[in-house]
């Protein structure tokens, strides 16, 4: 099981009710709901996420964690403030979602705020704990992903 051994659990307890923590801070600080800046950041950055691929529809609601019927009212909205644009996909059913110009602008705006908050998260972390602490969390992604393409 390796030197986690029976911390395992423990710790992928922690990373996920983390990561749901930190997003709930970040969406409360940036007085927006949490799928609609993590919408503009996975079309921005996702490209690092999905190993360089374009994610259709499908995956995209995945990655976000929600239903179709969700994912599309939160496109529609994003798509009527002009910030993400449907395209055509792989095939007529499964369109893409890209971010517009005005999107691109609102994540590069969106994203210096969360650089603001996010000092203050870390706070009382020093490098070594957080170079210690990405380090982990890129060995288990890129599990992960080799679980994923192995499926």
């Amino acid at each position: 099981m390796g030197a986690a051994g029976e911390h395992v659990y423990e710790l992928a307890r922690a990373i996920a009710h983390t990561a749901w923590l930190l997003r709930r801070h970040v969406a409360g600080r940036l007085a927006q709901k949490d799928s609609e800046w993590r919408l503009l950041a996975v079309l921005a950055e996702g490209a690092a996420v999905t190993r360089g691929e374009k994610p259709a529809q499908a995956e995209l609601s995945a990655m976000l964690g929600l239903s179709a019927s969700a994912f599309t009212r939160l496109v529609d909205r994003a798509a009527a403030r002009g910030l993400v644009r449907r395209v055509a996909g792989r095939s007529r059913r499964a369109h893409a979602v890209r971010l517009t110009r005005k999107g691109r602008a609102a994540w590069r705006s969106i994203r210096r705020r969360i650089h603001v908050i996010l000092p203050e998260v870390f706070d009382g972390v020093d490098g070594g704990q957080a170079r210690a602490a990405l380090a982990v969390l890129q060995r288990v992604s890129r599990t992960l992903q080799g679980c994923k393409e192995r499926r």
